[in-house]
């Protein structure tokens, strides 16, 4: 095995707590390409699992290359994971000197130390460094990954450092929130479901003036039936004046079933007035054809009176 070093832009700002190290596929470098695909990610995890350590991160690969005249400490130690992307360092914790290095950008760059196969695929991680002498083409920075990180970490609603886990989970909740919407709704992407929502909302801000409507209507309803009653009841001579009052302050069914059973109380009026003012010299011919129909004698009184038969 071939033993390799490839440099990576750090992020600017506060250090992460995980990153990425290599992406699956070829893995360009000022030293070559490297390969890191699914066999190279089982070895890679494998090896890692046997050694049973957690990895360091040391400064310019001293840790590889001890010096005799000082300790070689470390920057920093982390874990392994492999996730859809790549090879990723998790659990990542950075040392007080570390930090600020990299706050004060001192250091922008880290470099995996690996090994290869002879086809150039990579097999084994031994560690990271920090260093400033990048050899990864286009590398992004791990604090720029990182603030990307938090400004995702705001718009899920949760704080700064939480991990990754945990912003996969206020995810999975709104992939969820949003299944449910558009089920509920009926439709078929979350633009039209929140436009259905939203049309809800308004029918239910309108509903308490609908509802007043339909009250007054009602109301409205109710009063015009009881004056038509109260007309009926003394028409028909059932209510007295004396009874207006009390059959005003009844329901209208209350007052439709008295109307029902109630006798006639007051008598019918007298039709005599009206025969005393007719006049048979004032009648038209149309007016007497029709009291001939409706009262034949008192057209012939009538006319006996004018005429003399």
């Amino acid at each position: 095995m071939q033993r390799h070093k490839l440099t990576l832009e750090l992020p600017q700002g506060v250090p992460p707590r995980e990153f990425r190290i290599f992406p699956f596929g070829q893995v360009e470098t000022t030293q070559g390409v490297f390969l890191f695909d699914s066999e190279a990610a089982t070895s890679v995890l494998k090896r890692w699992q046997e050694y049973g350590n957690r990895l360091s991160i040391d400064y310019e690969h001293q840790a590889l290359e001890p010096v005799s005249n000082g300790p070689v400490p470390a920057a920093g130690w982390f874990d392994l994971e492999l996730r859809e992307d790549g090879l990723w360092a998790i659990n990542v914790e950075w040392t007080e000197r570390a930090q600020a290095l990299l706050a004060s950008r001192e250091y922008r760059y880290f470099s995996p130390a690996f090994y290869t196969d002879k086809e150039g695929r990579i097999v084994e991680l031994i560690n990271l460094a920090l260093t400033n002498i990048p050899a990864t083409k286009r590398m992004q920075p791990l604090v720029a990954r990182r603030n990307s990180m938090q400004k995702i970490l705001r718009m899920l609603g949760l704080r700064d450092g939480a991990i990754e886990a945990e912003a996969e989970a206020a995810i999975t909740r709104l992939a969820g929130l949003e299944r449910q919407l558009t089920a509920l709704t009926g439709r078929t992407s979350a633009d039209e479901a929140l436009a259905v929502v939203q049309a809800w909302r308004s029918a239910a801000e309108e509903l308490p003036r609908v509802q007043e409507r339909l009250a007054a209507l009602e109301a409205e309803r109710v009063n015009e039936r009881k004056r038509s009653l109260l007309e009926q009841g003394k028409r028909e001579g059932k209510l007295t004046p004396a009874m207006l009052a009390w059959a005003e302050k009844q329901s209208v069914e209350a007052l439709e079933a008295f109307l029902q059973v109630a006798p006639r109380i007051l008598p019918e009026p007298s039709q005599e007035p009206a025969e005393k003012n007719l006049s048979w010299n004032t009648l038209s011919a149309r007016e007497k054809q029709e009291l001939y129909q409706q009262n034949v004698e008192l057209y012939r009184r009538l006319r006996k009176e004018a005429l003399g038969y």
